[in-house]
Protein backbone atom coordinates (compact mmCIF):
# COMPACT_ATOMS: atom_id res chain seq x y z
CA UNK A 1 0.00 0.00 0.00
CA UNK A 2 1.27 3.51 -1.21
CA UNK A 3 1.41 6.16 1.14
CA UNK A 4 2.82 10.06 0.78
CA UNK A 5 1.80 13.53 2.03
CA UNK A 6 1.41 16.19 -0.47
CA UNK A 7 -0.53 19.54 -1.58
CA UNK A 8 -0.55 22.83 -0.37
CA UNK A 9 -3.79 22.55 1.61
CA UNK A 10 -3.91 18.90 2.13
CA UNK A 11 -2.69 16.06 4.63
CA UNK A 12 -2.69 13.47 1.97
CA UNK A 13 -2.28 9.55 2.28
CA UNK A 14 -2.35 6.83 -0.08
CA UNK A 15 -2.74 3.90 0.92
CA UNK A 16 -48.27 -13.80 -5.70
CA UNK A 17 -50.73 -12.72 -3.21
CA UNK A 18 -53.87 -14.53 -1.29
CA UNK A 19 -56.94 -13.31 -3.16
CA UNK A 20 -60.24 -12.55 -1.04
CA UNK A 21 -64.14 -12.87 -2.03
CA UNK A 22 -65.95 -9.20 -1.16
CA UNK A 23 -68.95 -10.53 1.01
CA UNK A 24 -71.74 -8.09 0.81
CA UNK A 25 -69.64 -5.01 0.06
CA UNK A 26 -67.86 -5.25 3.74
CA UNK A 27 -64.80 -4.48 4.89
CA UNK A 28 -62.21 -8.09 5.57
CA UNK A 29 -62.41 -8.45 9.00
CA UNK A 30 -58.72 -8.60 10.35
CA UNK A 31 -58.98 -10.66 13.51
CA UNK A 32 -60.06 -10.55 17.01
CA UNK A 33 -58.48 -8.90 19.96
CA UNK A 34 -59.22 -9.28 23.55
CA UNK A 35 -58.80 -6.03 25.92
CA UNK A 36 -58.75 -6.60 29.79
CA UNK A 37 -58.00 -3.78 32.37
CA UNK A 38 -56.31 -6.16 35.02
CA UNK A 39 -55.27 -4.80 38.78
CA UNK A 40 -53.36 -1.97 39.20
CA UNK A 41 -54.47 -0.47 35.77
CA UNK A 42 -53.01 -2.45 33.74
CA UNK A 43 -54.69 -2.66 30.38
CA UNK A 44 -53.91 -6.15 28.12
CA UNK A 45 -54.58 -6.74 24.68
CA UNK A 46 -54.22 -9.71 23.66
CA UNK A 47 -54.64 -10.41 19.71
CA UNK A 48 -54.62 -13.57 17.29
CA UNK A 49 -53.07 -15.20 14.17
CA UNK A 50 -54.70 -12.49 11.76
CA UNK A 51 -53.26 -8.85 10.72
CA UNK A 52 -54.39 -6.85 13.78
CA UNK A 53 -55.05 -3.71 12.70
CA UNK A 54 -56.25 -1.22 16.38
CA UNK A 55 -56.08 2.26 17.21
CA UNK A 56 -56.04 3.82 20.84
CA UNK A 57 -56.75 7.07 21.53
CA UNK A 58 -58.79 9.26 24.32
CA UNK A 59 -61.84 10.52 22.50
CA UNK A 60 -64.52 10.89 24.49
CA UNK A 61 -62.56 8.92 27.42
CA UNK A 62 -62.18 9.95 31.03
CA UNK A 63 -58.30 11.22 31.65
CA UNK A 64 -57.49 7.94 33.09
CA UNK A 65 -59.02 5.69 30.69
CA UNK A 66 -58.71 5.34 26.66
CA UNK A 67 -60.99 4.62 23.72
CA UNK A 68 -60.41 1.28 21.57
CA UNK A 69 -61.50 1.48 18.08
CA UNK A 70 -60.00 -0.54 14.57
CA UNK A 71 -58.62 0.53 11.89
CA UNK A 72 -60.00 0.16 8.42
CA UNK A 73 -58.92 -3.54 8.63
CA UNK A 74 -62.03 -3.92 10.84
CA UNK A 75 -60.70 -5.68 13.61
CA UNK A 76 -63.13 -6.52 15.95
CA UNK A 77 -62.97 -5.68 20.21
CA UNK A 78 -63.83 -8.41 22.26
CA UNK A 79 -65.63 -10.24 19.77
CA UNK A 80 -67.67 -7.12 18.50
CA UNK A 81 -67.33 -3.68 16.12
CA UNK A 82 -66.07 -1.15 18.88
CA UNK A 83 -64.89 1.06 19.40
CA UNK A 84 -64.47 0.18 23.19
CA UNK A 85 -64.15 2.62 26.77
CA UNK A 86 -62.35 1.65 29.30
CA UNK A 87 -61.54 3.45 32.42
CA UNK A 88 -59.01 3.27 35.34
CA UNK A 89 -55.81 2.50 32.42
CA UNK A 90 -52.33 3.50 33.63
CA UNK A 91 -49.92 0.37 31.71
CA UNK A 92 -50.85 -0.99 28.30
CA UNK A 93 -49.62 -4.27 27.20
CA UNK A 94 -49.89 -5.36 23.58
CA UNK A 95 -49.19 -8.76 22.68
CA UNK A 96 -50.76 -9.18 19.18
CA UNK A 97 -50.10 -12.74 17.80
CA UNK A 98 -48.36 -14.00 14.16
CA UNK A 99 -50.19 -11.83 12.02
CA UNK A 100 -48.31 -8.86 10.39
CA UNK A 101 -50.00 -5.57 13.28
CA UNK A 102 -50.84 -1.98 12.70
CA UNK A 103 -51.22 0.54 15.90
CA UNK A 104 -51.80 3.19 16.14
CA UNK A 105 -51.29 5.57 19.48
CA UNK A 106 -52.50 9.69 19.07
CA UNK A 107 -54.35 12.06 20.55
CA UNK A 108 -53.60 10.57 24.04
CA UNK A 109 -51.69 11.07 27.06
CA UNK A 110 -50.37 7.47 28.45
CA UNK A 111 -49.65 7.29 32.23
CA UNK A 112 -47.34 4.42 32.48
CA UNK A 113 -45.61 2.41 30.65
CA UNK A 114 -46.35 0.85 26.82
CA UNK A 115 -45.44 -2.16 26.09
CA UNK A 116 -46.36 -3.72 22.33
CA UNK A 117 -45.05 -7.17 20.96
CA UNK A 118 -45.82 -8.18 17.45
CA UNK A 119 -44.73 -11.39 18.00
CA UNK A 120 -43.97 -13.40 14.81
CA UNK A 121 -45.44 -11.19 12.49
CA UNK A 122 -44.57 -7.78 11.25
CA UNK A 123 -45.43 -4.71 13.57
CA UNK A 124 -45.89 -1.78 12.07
CA UNK A 125 -46.82 1.47 15.26
CA UNK A 126 -47.85 5.26 14.64
CA UNK A 127 -47.32 7.35 17.38
CA UNK A 128 -49.13 10.80 16.21
CA UNK A 129 -49.19 13.65 18.61
CA UNK A 130 -49.19 10.97 22.14
CA UNK A 131 -47.61 11.54 25.32
CA UNK A 132 -46.00 8.63 27.41
CA UNK A 133 -44.99 9.24 31.15
CA UNK A 134 -43.58 6.49 30.74
CA UNK A 135 -41.15 4.23 28.55
CA UNK A 136 -42.14 2.48 25.42
CA UNK A 137 -41.01 -0.71 23.77
CA UNK A 138 -41.69 -2.44 20.71
CA UNK A 139 -40.52 -6.05 20.00
CA UNK A 140 -41.19 -8.36 16.76
CA UNK A 141 -39.85 -11.46 15.54
CA UNK A 142 -39.70 -10.19 12.01
CA UNK A 143 -39.67 -6.29 10.55
CA UNK A 144 -40.47 -3.63 13.20
CA UNK A 145 -41.63 -0.15 11.96
CA UNK A 146 -41.90 2.72 13.93
CA UNK A 147 -43.12 6.57 12.64
CA UNK A 148 -43.22 8.98 15.67
CA UNK A 149 -44.54 11.86 14.51
CA UNK A 150 -46.25 15.30 15.39
CA UNK A 151 -44.25 16.49 18.74
CA UNK A 152 -45.34 13.38 20.54
CA UNK A 153 -43.42 13.18 23.35
CA UNK A 154 -41.60 10.10 25.60
CA UNK A 155 -40.49 10.82 28.83
CA UNK A 156 -38.78 7.63 29.61
CA UNK A 157 -36.89 5.28 27.24
CA UNK A 158 -37.80 3.91 23.89
CA UNK A 159 -36.20 0.71 22.86
CA UNK A 160 -37.24 -0.85 19.76
CA UNK A 161 -36.61 -4.68 18.56
CA UNK A 162 -36.65 -6.56 15.11
CA UNK A 163 -35.95 -9.25 13.06
CA UNK A 164 -35.14 -8.84 9.61
CA UNK A 165 -35.32 -5.27 7.92
CA UNK A 166 -37.31 -2.43 9.60
CA UNK A 167 -37.77 1.26 9.57
CA UNK A 168 -37.83 4.20 12.27
CA UNK A 169 -38.97 7.44 11.67
CA UNK A 170 -38.76 10.30 14.60
CA UNK A 171 -39.99 13.48 13.47
CA UNK A 172 -40.27 16.44 15.34
CA UNK A 173 -40.80 14.88 18.81
CA UNK A 174 -38.76 14.01 22.08
CA UNK A 175 -37.74 11.03 23.73
CA UNK A 176 -36.80 11.97 27.29
CA UNK A 177 -34.14 9.37 28.11
CA UNK A 178 -32.38 6.76 26.39
CA UNK A 179 -32.86 5.21 22.14
CA UNK A 180 -32.13 1.51 21.28
CA UNK A 181 -32.84 0.06 18.13
CA UNK A 182 -31.91 -3.51 17.71
CA UNK A 183 -32.60 -5.48 14.72
CA UNK A 184 -31.22 -8.51 14.56
CA UNK A 185 -31.87 -10.56 11.40
CA UNK A 186 -30.88 -9.93 8.23
CA UNK A 187 -32.72 -7.11 5.86
CA UNK A 188 -32.48 -3.91 4.92
CA UNK A 189 -32.90 -0.95 7.96
CA UNK A 190 -33.48 2.41 8.02
CA UNK A 191 -33.16 4.89 10.91
CA UNK A 192 -34.36 8.77 10.40
CA UNK A 193 -34.66 11.42 13.05
CA UNK A 194 -35.42 15.32 11.68
CA UNK A 195 -37.76 17.94 12.19
CA UNK A 196 -36.40 19.22 15.88
CA UNK A 197 -36.57 15.75 17.13
CA UNK A 198 -33.98 15.78 20.57
CA UNK A 199 -33.33 12.51 22.31
CA UNK A 200 -32.15 13.32 26.06
CA UNK A 201 -29.98 10.67 26.86
CA UNK A 202 -27.89 8.42 24.36
CA UNK A 203 -29.08 6.61 20.74
CA UNK A 204 -27.88 2.63 20.09
CA UNK A 205 -28.01 1.61 16.47
CA UNK A 206 -27.55 -2.24 16.12
CA UNK A 207 -28.44 -3.64 13.31
CA UNK A 208 -27.42 -6.95 11.56
CA UNK A 209 -26.69 -8.06 8.38
CA UNK A 210 -28.02 -6.24 5.38
CA UNK A 211 -27.92 -2.55 4.35
CA UNK A 212 -28.66 0.04 7.53
CA UNK A 213 -29.24 3.60 6.47
CA UNK A 214 -29.23 6.28 9.00
CA UNK A 215 -30.26 9.93 8.69
CA UNK A 216 -30.19 12.73 11.23
CA UNK A 217 -31.34 15.99 10.29
CA UNK A 218 -31.68 19.06 12.58
CA UNK A 219 -31.75 16.91 15.60
CA UNK A 220 -29.91 17.11 18.85
CA UNK A 221 -28.72 13.68 21.20
CA UNK A 222 -27.90 14.64 24.47
CA UNK A 223 -25.26 11.38 24.75
CA UNK A 224 -23.21 9.40 22.63
CA UNK A 225 -24.40 8.31 19.02
CA UNK A 226 -23.31 4.34 18.90
CA UNK A 227 -23.77 2.56 15.90
CA UNK A 228 -22.67 -1.28 14.97
CA UNK A 229 -24.06 -3.01 11.88
CA UNK A 230 -22.87 -6.18 9.73
CA UNK A 231 -22.48 -7.18 6.05
CA UNK A 232 -22.93 -4.93 3.52
CA UNK A 233 -23.25 -0.92 2.22
CA UNK A 234 -24.00 0.94 5.61
CA UNK A 235 -24.22 4.84 5.64
CA UNK A 236 -24.84 7.54 8.20
CA UNK A 237 -25.51 11.26 8.06
CA UNK A 238 -25.39 13.83 10.26
CA UNK A 239 -26.64 17.19 8.46
CA UNK A 240 -27.40 20.40 11.25
CA UNK A 241 -27.32 17.61 14.33
CA UNK A 242 -25.58 18.12 17.86
CA UNK A 243 -24.55 15.71 19.80
CA UNK A 244 -23.02 15.84 22.94
CA UNK A 245 -20.98 12.98 23.52
CA UNK A 246 -19.18 10.82 20.87
CA UNK A 247 -20.51 9.66 17.55
CA UNK A 248 -19.13 5.73 16.55
CA UNK A 249 -19.79 3.72 13.17
CA UNK A 250 -19.06 0.42 13.35
CA UNK A 251 -19.14 -1.35 10.52
CA UNK A 252 -18.56 -4.80 8.93
CA UNK A 253 -18.12 -5.32 4.93
CA UNK A 254 -19.20 -3.50 2.41
CA UNK A 255 -19.05 0.19 0.90
CA UNK A 256 -19.83 2.03 3.90
CA UNK A 257 -19.55 5.91 4.00
CA UNK A 258 -20.13 8.44 7.02
CA UNK A 259 -21.06 11.71 6.33
CA UNK A 260 -21.28 15.09 9.03
CA UNK A 261 -22.39 18.75 7.12
CA UNK A 262 -22.62 21.41 9.53
CA UNK A 263 -22.57 19.00 12.39
CA UNK A 264 -21.87 19.80 15.96
CA UNK A 265 -20.05 16.56 18.15
CA UNK A 266 -18.37 17.36 21.58
CA UNK A 267 -16.88 14.72 21.90
CA UNK A 268 -14.58 11.89 19.21
CA UNK A 269 -15.90 10.89 16.43
CA UNK A 270 -14.88 7.41 14.95
CA UNK A 271 -15.27 4.44 11.88
CA UNK A 272 -14.14 1.70 12.11
CA UNK A 273 -15.40 -0.67 8.92
CA UNK A 274 -13.77 -3.96 7.41
CA UNK A 275 -13.24 -4.75 3.68
CA UNK A 276 -14.54 -2.46 1.22
CA UNK A 277 -14.61 0.87 -0.15
CA UNK A 278 -15.23 3.16 2.44
CA UNK A 279 -15.85 6.89 2.65
CA UNK A 280 -15.85 9.89 5.15
CA UNK A 281 -16.85 13.54 5.11
CA UNK A 282 -16.73 16.14 7.48
CA UNK A 283 -18.01 19.36 5.88
CA UNK A 284 -19.70 22.49 5.84
CA UNK A 285 -18.63 24.11 9.05
CA UNK A 286 -18.28 20.73 11.29
CA UNK A 287 -16.78 21.02 14.28
CA UNK A 288 -15.49 17.87 16.14
CA UNK A 289 -14.87 18.67 19.92
CA UNK A 290 -12.78 15.68 20.43
CA UNK A 291 -10.32 12.96 18.37
CA UNK A 292 -11.38 11.82 14.42
CA UNK A 293 -10.08 8.46 14.13
CA UNK A 294 -10.98 6.29 10.96
CA UNK A 295 -10.29 2.70 10.78
CA UNK A 296 -10.25 1.54 7.53
CA UNK A 297 -9.92 -2.30 6.33
CA UNK A 298 -8.83 -3.59 3.11
CA UNK A 299 -10.12 -1.86 0.21
CA UNK A 300 -9.61 1.85 -1.32
CA UNK A 301 -10.77 4.03 0.73
CA UNK A 302 -11.08 8.01 1.23
CA UNK A 303 -11.53 10.81 4.04
CA UNK A 304 -11.99 14.23 3.22
CA UNK A 305 -12.21 17.24 6.45
CA UNK A 306 -13.22 20.60 4.59
CA UNK A 307 -14.31 23.65 6.66
CA UNK A 308 -13.96 21.31 9.82
CA UNK A 309 -12.84 21.89 13.42
CA UNK A 310 -11.10 19.24 15.24
CA UNK A 311 -10.15 19.47 18.53
CA UNK A 312 -7.98 16.41 18.85
CA UNK A 313 -5.81 14.64 16.64
CA UNK A 314 -6.79 13.06 13.19
CA UNK A 315 -5.87 9.51 12.37
CA UNK A 316 -6.02 7.55 9.61
CA UNK A 317 -5.37 3.89 10.29
CA UNK A 318 -5.67 1.70 6.65
CA UNK A 319 -4.98 -1.65 5.79
CA UNK A 320 -4.60 -2.76 2.33
CA UNK A 321 -5.35 -0.56 -0.83
CA UNK A 322 -5.26 2.37 -2.01
CA UNK A 323 -6.66 4.88 0.36
CA UNK A 324 -6.94 9.19 0.67
CA UNK A 325 -7.07 11.41 3.22
CA UNK A 326 -7.76 15.22 2.12
CA UNK A 327 -7.89 18.04 4.79
CA UNK A 328 -8.18 21.80 3.97
CA UNK A 329 -8.62 23.18 7.24
CA UNK A 330 -8.88 26.81 6.76
CA UNK A 331 -5.56 27.76 8.88
CA UNK A 332 -6.63 25.15 11.51
CA UNK A 333 -3.15 23.64 12.64
CA UNK A 334 -4.40 20.07 12.56
CA UNK A 335 -2.17 16.92 13.85
CA UNK A 336 -2.73 14.32 10.78
CA UNK A 337 -1.20 10.91 11.88
CA UNK A 338 -0.56 7.90 8.92
CA UNK A 339 -0.83 4.44 10.41
CA UNK A 340 -0.32 1.99 8.19
CA UNK A 341 -2.95 -1.31 9.75
CA UNK A 342 -1.77 -0.12 13.13
CA UNK A 343 1.86 -1.54 13.05
CA UNK A 344 3.33 2.17 12.06
CA UNK A 345 3.06 5.08 11.67
CA UNK A 346 3.76 6.43 7.42
CA UNK A 347 3.77 9.91 8.80
CA UNK A 348 2.55 12.65 11.28
CA UNK A 349 2.02 16.64 10.12
CA UNK A 350 0.44 19.26 11.15
CA UNK A 351 -1.63 21.13 8.50
CA UNK A 352 -3.41 24.35 8.15
CA UNK A 353 -3.38 26.43 5.35
CA UNK A 354 -0.51 24.55 3.97
CA UNK A 355 1.50 21.63 5.32
CA UNK A 356 4.03 22.57 8.53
Amino acid sequence: MNRSLSGKTSCAARAAAPAFEALEGRTLLAGNVVATVLAGGLLRITGDAAANDIIIDQVGAAPDGVRLSSGPSATLINGLAGPVQLGGVKDLVLALGDGDDLVKLTAATFRGNVTVDGEGGALTTTVDGARFVGSVSLASDSANNLNITNSASIAGDLAIQGGAGGNVTIAGSRVGRNLTVVATGPGSNGFSMNGGTTVNGKVSLSFGDGSANVTIVQSGIRGNLDIASGMDSDSLVLDQTAVLGNVTLSAGDGNNSMLLSGAAVNGKVAMTSLVGWDTFQALNGSRIGGELRLDFGSGGSSATVNNTTVGGALTLNATDGDDTLNVVSGGQQLLCRLLDGGRRPLAQERGGDGLR
